[in-house]
């Protein structure tokens, strides 16, 4: 009875039957006393080789990985499906992070405001100049005189002035306002021998009177 021996693989270091070509751990070929070809050798030292360098390459590539994404939960790149990466800071309806700045306003102009509307006096001119005695004035029959009113006044035009002339007796004179659109102006014209009023108003200042006479030329 025969005793196949056992050889060790030159490779692996591992023993397997004589009967065998190769190593059935490694798969290196038998040569003489169990060694594997230099070929082989030279070969698998290579893939070794090989084999290490991706193991480092591999290694290093998840370190960087892991060191770059922190907080991978959060992370949010332009790759995301549905992610707008666009500043949206001035896209109506979304709020900015920063507030606008304000907006200067011109302080409103200071207007003085309108002058109170005010008569402070009111005097009447016979032949161009104030009567020559308070409240007391002279016409001839047959002559006609304009009376004008002198009108001291704040905040008022003549479109303003709301004027009446009234004769007390139309029989001693009569008065009767010119054309002039102010209304300052009326003309008296005598009628009679005799004294009667002339009463003028002017708005809401008080009534003005003089006494007419009317004597003959």
């Amino acid at each position: 009875m025969s005793v196949v021996s056992e050889i060790k693989c030159a490779r692996c270091d591992r023993k397997y039957s004589g009967l065998r070509g190769r190593c059935p751990y490694c798969g290196a070929r038998r040569t003489g006393r169990g060694k594997y070809s230099d070929e082989e050798a030279e070969n698998f030292k290579g893939k070794t080789l090989v084999a290490i360098l991706i193991m480092v390459a591999l290694v290093a590539a998840t370190v960087v990985l892991v060191v770059s994404a922190p907080g991978q939960e959060n992370d949010i790149t332009a790759d995301d499906p549905g992610i707008n990466m666009t500043d949206d800071r001035d896209t109506v309806g979304i709020d900015s992070q920063t507030e606008p700045p304000p907006v200067e306003t011109e302080p409103p102009e200071e207007t003085e405001p309108p002058a109170q509307a005010v008569i402070f006096a009111v005097t009447p001119l016979f032949f161009g100049r104030p009567a020559a005695f308070a409240n007391d004035v002279q016409f001839r029959i047959g002559e006609s005189n304009v009376v004008e009113l002198r009108i001291l006044s704040q905040g008022m035009e003549d479109e303003d002035f709301d004027i009446t002339w009234e004769s007390d007796n139309p029989d001693v004179f009569d008065i009767v306002p010119t054309t002039d659109s102010s209304g300052r102006f009326a003309t008296l014209t005598p009628t009679g021998v005799g004294n009667t009023n002339l009463r003028i108003t002017v708005n809401d200042f008080p009534e003005i009177v003089y006494v007419v006479r009317i004597v003959r030329p």
